[in-house]
């Protein structure tokens, strides 16, 4: 499986600007998205969503992934056809299906878009050997196994300890 990474800019927080922000960077991915994801395929699509603290989860203060950047790509993803899971580490919204204060509009997205919630704790793990001596195994969240593909969208920003937070940060959650 190969990695495709690509960034664009958006100087405000509008549907069209976000769709029309996404669109640019999905026509940089060679091959195209329409190569990549076919029809009933199983993506999972695993925003930013946990901050410790955070008031709100609805990406305004761009540590989280922004509403309508996911809204965005969930509507390119099913142009595609595909199946589309939303997932996140395991929060307390999505492992105990408790509706959580500030998230409603991930409830609202997974009732207009028929988008699955999924809990990558909840989901359950397989053992999977790495390729480095120590730790020679690790414990990964079957809702990305049983994917055909994972789309990772992360705002790309400065984190406090790490250099920068980005695609990679963002699935750090995929071990459980």
């Amino acid at each position: 499986m190969s990695s495709v990474v690509a960034s664009a800019n958006s100087f405000e927080y509008s549907h069209p600007s976000i769709r029309q922000a996404v669109d640019s960077v999905i026509s940089m991915i060679n091959p195209g998205i329409g190569q990549l994801i076919k029809p009933g395929d199983k993506v999972v699509l695993k925003p930013y969503l946990s901050v410790a603290g955070l008031r709100t989860h609805d990406g305004s203060d761009r540590r989280v992934s922004h509403t309508l950047v996911v809204t965005a790509m969930v509507e390119l993803l099913k142009d595609c056809g595909a199946v589309i899971s939303v997932g996140d580490e395991g929060s307390k919204s999505f492992r105990h299906g408790a509706r959580q204060e500030g998230r409603e509009w991930l409830y609202a997205l997974e009732k207009r878009y028929g988008v699955t919630l999924v809990s990558f704790a909840k989901a359950g793990a397989a053992r999977v050997r790495s390729k480095v001596s120590y730790p020679s195994h690790y414990l990964i969240t079957k809702a990305l196994l049983e994917a055909d593909a994972v789309v990772s969208c992360v705002n790309c920003r400065p984190h406090p300890r790490l250099m920068l937070m980005g695609a990679v940060r963002n699935m750090f959650n995929a071990v459980v």
